[in-house]
């Protein structure tokens, strides 16, 4: 194998690690190299140049803290917040990677699936008796990858009936990713992918400290000590109740279903007592109000005249080539420099919702290609109740999207009973289920194929029934 080749093999896998998507064995090659200096450089230097963290930091910490403001921010200062943020969170990175190479310890804070738990002669073990004592919730029911472990222990997969400790931290790892748990009062906690949290109990009182990401709960009555949900700027004191949660690092947004929530601003202990059918938002730019909640709609629409819409995570903003009347659109982009498929994705927003599906709900799409080519779509969905359980990614991949007449506008509505389960990994011959009507939709991608078209969105939105004017998609 020449240099170039090896460069470009690890350039894959720094890649697929810091992106969550590397397998096991890609896992612990990735460790491995970390005993190599020129590796650890490379490492750094990957996530400097391709601003890994730059969708993280920015689009799910700052645009979500823009929300609700009191007064319009600058560009000029949403910038330099951003860049400030993004550069902090390089540094995170960088600076754990080099002391795992300094110190000669690659284990910790690299999970991977063959992590090893703490020994029995390990004197951080709690004995059996302190385990049971400091049992806080039960894994009744597990997606994807996620993981389990502690200040001083590797991470290790959940399954299913697992047993969570005081002090444990459990992290989904991905969109995809999904773990409900149970406590002994009955009370419920859903933890969305991308989401991290620590479970304890003190004093008889449970403590949900919720690092990143979403989570749902119904909460049973705490009739001594009230619950604890906190955030890196918020703490909830919840009696009983069903809530839904987000969190980042400098915003909180919290939703309660039934009952009540008293929710204080750790900044400043301003608190404010959010009621059924309210929600508030914690942040230093907005003002702490309760406010009613927003159902999830069963129509959606974005159409990019605005310059970039807000939290929309892939693709390019473009002003030039639209249809009459349009002043805006997005260009599916590359992750990367390479000339591998190109994407446009929504927000994640699995507290919100993108939008509700009914038994006629139709996604349109206006588009066009430069040259020919394909392309398909994926939806993610949860449940709507509640428990937020994630119910799957479904897409609509066939050759009526395929056959495309070059550089011509087309508007299309494709039924969402036409999506369906990817194929790939089920026996052959099994049922591909489209997605469930009342079910809620919370993340949009349209990806190309290898070699890129020029993929171009002026609109999408979401009806029920077709719309006007579009030509339906319909093969089943």
């Amino acid at each position: 194998m020449s240099q170039n080749d090896g460069d470009a093999s690890r350039d894959h896998l720094i890649q697929s690690y810091l992106e969550n998507q590397a397998t096991a064995a890609e896992e612990r090659q990735f460790r491995l190299l970390l005993n190599d200096e020129s590796f650890c450089r490379r490492v750094a230097q990957y996530a400097i140049d391709l601003g890994c963290l730059h969708d993280h930091a920015c689009h799910g910490i700052l645009e979500r803290a823009l929300i609700v403001s009191r007064e319009p921010v600058s560009r000029r200062r949403f910038r330099a917040i951003a860049l400030a943020v993004v550069a902090a969170s390089i540094l995170l990175v960088v600076g754990t990677v080099w002391r795992a190479f300094l110190t000669g310890d690659t284990s910790t804070e690299l999970a991977s699936d063959d992590s090893v738990p703490l020994s029995e002669d390990d004197p951080a073990a709690p004995s059996p008796q302190e385990a049971a004592r400091s049992v806080v919730a039960r894994v009744t029911d597990v997606t994807g990858r996620v993981l389990i472990g502690t200040s001083s222990a590797t991470q290790n997969l959940v399954e299913k009936e697992m047993l969570l400790h005081s002090g444990d931290r459990l992290q989904t790892s991905g969109a995809d990713s999904f773990a409900l748990l149970k406590f002994e009062d009955d009370s419920v906690l859903a933890v969305a992918g991308n989401t991290e949290l620590t479970c304890s109990i003190m004093d008889s009182q449970k403590r949900i400290d919720v690092s990143r990401g979403d989570v749902m709960a119904q909460v049973a009555p705490q009739p001594d000590k009230p619950m604890v949900v906190k955030t890196p700027v918020a703490e909830a004191e919840v009696v009983g109740t069903r809530l839904s949660l987000f969190a980042d690092l400098v915003l909180t947004e919290l939703a309660v279903l039934e009952g009540h929530v008293r929710l204080k601003r750790l900044s400043d202990d301003e608190t404010v007592d959010v009621r059924k059918g309210q929600c508030a938002v914690v942040s230093e730019a907005s003002d702490l109000v309760a406010a009613p909640i927003s159902p999830v709609p069963s129509v959606w629409e974005e159409d990019f005249e605005q310059r970039w819409p807000d939290r929309w995570r892939e693709g390019h903003w473009i002003h030039y080539a639209l249809p009459p009347e349009s002043e805006g659109a997005v260009l599916a982009a590359a992750r990367d420099e390479t000339a591998g498929p190109c994407f446009i994705s929504s927000p994640n927003e699995w507290s919100r919702g993108l939008f509700r599906i009914e038994s006629d709900t139709c996604l349109n799409l206006t588009y066009k290609l430069k040259k020919q080519g394909w392309f398909y779509i994926m939806l993610e969905t949860r449940a709507a109740d509640y428990s937020g359980e994630y119910r799957g990614n479904y897409i609509y991949q066939t050759p009526q999207l395929w056959k495309v007449r070059p550089r011509q506008w087309q508007t299309v509505a494709i039924p969402l009973s036409e999506f369906h389960v990817p194929q790939r990994g089920r026996p052959e011959g099994a049922e591909l289920p489209p997605p469930k009507a009342g079910d809620v939709v919370f993340s949009l991608l349209l990806r190309t194929q290898e070699a890129d078209p020029g993929l171009v969105v002026d609109r999408i939105w979401v009806t029920k029934g077709p719309a006007e004017g579009a030509e339906l998609l319909q093969i089943r």
